[in-house]
């Protein structure tokens, strides 16, 4: 499983997202992680749907626009892991 945080340079709430699921994923060394920038990046990120940023995509879908908690990562995760 790959989670990916987008962001932009000028977003001010990117970097708590990023906190956020780093955070959750220190109990998940399994997962790997990934920031991305959006502009940079910007036909991919669109084609996985992320119009706004923080976004975070899992595995190349598209799974949140904005700041998750650490309780929404930690169940994201572990619906995945039991498909």
């Amino acid at each position: 499983m790959k989670i990916t945080v987008w962001s932009t340079p000028m977003c001010t709430t990117c970097p708590a997202a990023k906190k956020i699921v780093k955070e959750v994923l220190k109990n998940h060394p399994d997962v790997l992680y990934e920031e991305a920038d959006a502009l940079e990046r910007q036909d991919e990120a669109f084609g996985m749907g992320v119009s706004s940023v923080p976004a975070i995509t899992i595995d190349g879908e598209l799974w949140k626009c904005g700041i998750p908690s650490k309780k929404e990562v930690e169940a994201e995760i572990a619906r995945r892991m039991k498909k």
